[in-house]
């Protein structure tokens, strides 16, 4: 029961043994900005309650066994301030959504790695404008690379491998201003925040932050 937890402002219980569904009584927590869940054993869908975390900036969810991406993203998009958020390793062989509707304005580092996701690139990806770190790697998407990538002025990181795309490379791509300019700012996460794992032999390598 979180329900007394009103003036908590970060959260993390990630890397723990956990399990069962996303506890309710969580979205109590009106104040929260930034809360790790990742790598538990947790499972089910993501309580429609979440909608109400209005302050929420930095989620991670990566490695929790989740269900239903079109769902968790339609209630994740009511988080107005969401900056960061981790999604790796759930949503096992789904369809990567293709609502049109889905907008995320202040997202600037979405890691949907791992998920074994099927589909093209959906087209509410090129709305996320503020989008600087994009990681789709280890998935099974289809289709061509989107030219409107290039269009990003933030993106710096991109990473499409492992997947099954077709046709070529999108010139555009080398028309990305952070990577000609060289200006590359970003929020760093929390310490206990896993924003990426690189896979170089074994083990593998967990980056907490960009630089």
């Amino acid at each position: 029961n979180c329900s007394a937890m009103k003036n908590l402002v970060s959260l993390g219980l990630g890397s723990n043994l956990f399990h069962g569904p996303i506890p309710n009584s969580l979205f109590f927590c009106r104040g929260l900005k930034t809360l790790n869940l990742g790598r538990n054993n947790l499972s089910g869908e993501l309580p429609h309650n979440f909608k109400n975390l209005k302050s929420l900036t930095q989620l991670s969810l990566s490695n929790t066994s989740l269900s239903n991406i079109l769902s968790t993203l339609r209630i994740l998009q009511h988080c107005r301030n969401l900056s960061m958020l981790g999604l790796t390793r759930n949503f096992h062989d789904e369809q990567i959504p293709n609502d049109v509707s889905l907008e995320f304005k202040n997202l600037n580092s979405l890691i949907l790695a791992n998920c074994q996701l099927r589909g093209p690139i959906s087209q509410w990806l090129s709305r996320c404008h503020k989008l600087q770190f994009l990681d789709l790697s280890w998935n099974h998407l289809g289709g061509n690379i989107p030219s409107w990538f290039g269009k990003f002025e933030s993106l710096f990181y991109l990473d499409f491998s492992n997947n099954s795309f077709k046709g070529e490379i999108p010139k555009s791509l080398t028309e990305l201003q952070s990577l000609i300019i060289g200006n590359i700012t970003i929020e760093e996460p929390v310490s206990s925040f896993q924003l990426y794992a690189a896979r170089q032999g074994e083990p593998s390598l967990s980056y907490r932050q960009i630089s």
